[in-house]
């Protein structure tokens, strides 16, 4: 497979920040190149661009020394690229910072065997095909979505808040995984695709481009019939007013030629880590993105900056976990008890609808005074039976104690009748 991409453009903005963490690599690259990187970085003043910049600046020098791009990129290249990056930030922890240093990391790589995809954090790769553009839908032209290494995505994934509140969560600057110096190193979310078309669009972007920006309106800006160029400025526009350092690639397949023993399978429409592949429990429309700030990684014995939170694998707290587990059980609960008290009184009015109350006015009425005694207060009618027991007709019948029998005039209905009529000797008609 030949992939042949028009000029790739960048946009490296620093926002209202006081420095600059977010890296690119590389600045100058052209047509011919195919290894493009975002990385945001963590840490404070002077640590999160040391941590970006070393972890790029590494992985531009390992492709350029190890890889060529006329073939097929395998997965043990790109973890043999990690790993050397690593190694490369590993050299820049003195040991004594009070932060701890850390970035997030996108990968793009075109190669012979289509595009190999690589993320760790909360940085984003989309892919994008304008044709599958609809103006009720602009969003089904996103193919791809990388899925966010976050505290919140975790949270939206598993139903426990929608996707509306991802937005407004005390702890939605919290990501999962980032990549840092002496410690435990993440392996990157891996995907390899092939379904690639000419006029498709790679965007690899930190988070803080998309602060005031929603998948609609990404998908909608590249659907356009503006030049490459003309979206660059649209994207910086937009994203002027932004807090937070914001960093982009834009990259525009010019054309696509495929050779004998190209792949054929495509991860994108299967892959996990696919973020339209995630079906919440609560389905919610997607909403904006606002006012997201940067953060930094905390380890577990230091005190967070109350201002800047960003931590490395944290975890939900299971006490809040029970509690919406508990919450959600009790609804049901008392759905069930509601439904059920609303049948119950329906049964009732229905006992004490005005044609029964008829029917209750037809048995007083069909007996003679001197046998029935209708006693309104406890709405019950009292038949005095004369007649001689057992009947000759039917020996089960047993008279009742004191020749008495208690009729609760609420529920009279035609079987009582019959048992009224045959103790009485009196016919009673329906």
């Amino acid at each position: 497979m030949e992939i042949k991409i028009y000029q790739p453009l960048f946009i490296h903005e620093q926002g209202k920040r006081d420095n600059q963490e977010d890296a690119l690599w590389n600045e100058g690259a052209t047509a011919l190149d195919s290894l493009f990187i975002v990385c945001d970085g963590m840490g404070g003043h002077e640590k999160g661009e040391v941590a970006s910049q070393t972890f790029s600046q590494a992985l531009g020098k390992w492709f350029a020394e190890h890889v060529d791009s006329r073939q097929p990129l395998a997965d043990a290249q790109l973890s043999n690229a990690i790993t050397y990056a690593y190694d490369e930030l590993d050299k820049q922890d003195d040991g004594n910072s009070i932060k701890k240093m850390g970035t997030t990391l996108t990968l793009l790589y075109i190669h012979a065997h289509g595009v190999t995809a690589a993320h760790i954090g909360d940085s984003r790769i989309y892919h994008i095909r304008p044709g599958y553009y609809t103006a009720d839908h602009p969003e089904k032209a996103i193919l791809y979505q990388s899925r966010d290494d976050s505290l919140v995505y975790e949270l939206y994934q598993t139903g426990e808040i929608s996707y509306e509140e991802m937005a407004t969560h005390p702890q939605k600057n919290v990501i999962t995984k980032a990549v840092t110096p002496a410690g435990r190193r993440e392996d990157p979310s891996i995907i390899h695709i092939t379904d690639i078309k000419p006029g498709d669009y790679f965007y690899l972007c930190s988070d803080g481009m998309l602060e005031k920006m929603s998948n609609a309106e990404l998908a909608t800006l590249f659907s356009t019939a503006d030049t490459d160029e003309q979206k660059r400025r649209h994207l910086v526009e937009a994203t002027q007013d932004n807090a937070d350092n914001h960093t982009a690639w834009i990259i525009r397949v010019k054309d696509v030629h495929l050779v004998a023993g190209d792949p054929t399978t495509n991860e994108e429409l299967t892959s996990k880590y696919n973020a339209l592949n995630i079906k919440p429990k609560q389905q919610e429309p997607e909403v904006q993105m606002v006012g997201v700030q940067e953060v930094e990684i905390v380890t577990a014995t230091q005190k967070p900056n109350p201002q800047r939170k960003r931590m490395t694998r944290p975890l939900p707290k299971t006490e809040k976990r029970s509690l919406f587990s508990w919450l959600k059980r009790w609804q049901t609960l008392a759905a069930i008890v509601g439904v059920f008290v609303i049948l119950t009184t329906l049964l009732v009015l229905v006992n004490r609808s005005p044609k029964n109350e008829a029917d209750d006015e037809e048995v007083i009425e069909s007996i003679s005074k001197s046998e029935i005694t209708y006693t309104p207060s406890v709405d019950k009618v009292t038949v005095t039976t004369k007649d001689v027991y057992p009947k000759p007709d039917n020996p089960k019948i047993s008279p009742p104690e004191n020749n008495l029998i208690v009729i609760n005039a609420s529920k009279v209905d035609s079987t009582v009748k019959k048992v009224v009529a045959k103790l009485s000797g009196k016919a009673i008609e329906k």
